[in-house]
């Protein structure tokens, strides 16, 4: 089911268990109610943008594979 949904040329957004995930071709991310998550992203589809090649934004690479850690935005925690 899994390899099925990654091989979407288009995004699917959903909500479970209070979750938000994102599949998408070529990576995914999720988030939890807090608004903390994990970005994964394929770099051999989507090269680094300016702040990765930088060194502005902190990532683990795996391969072709860069996990990324995801904040809440300070103007949703009012």
């Amino acid at each position: 089911m899994l390899n099925l949904l990654l091989k979407l040329e288009v995004y699917m957004l959903f909500k479970i268990f209070g979750f938000s995930v994102c599949i998408y071709d070529g990576g995914f991310w999720f988030r939890d109610s807090s608004g903390y998550g994990l970005s994964i992203v394929d770099r051999a589809k989507y090269p680094p943008l300016f702040s990765q090649r930088n060194g502005l934004t902190k990532f683990v690479s795996y391969k072709s594979w860069d996990m990324t850690q995801l904040d809440p935005d300070a103007s949703t925690l009012k």
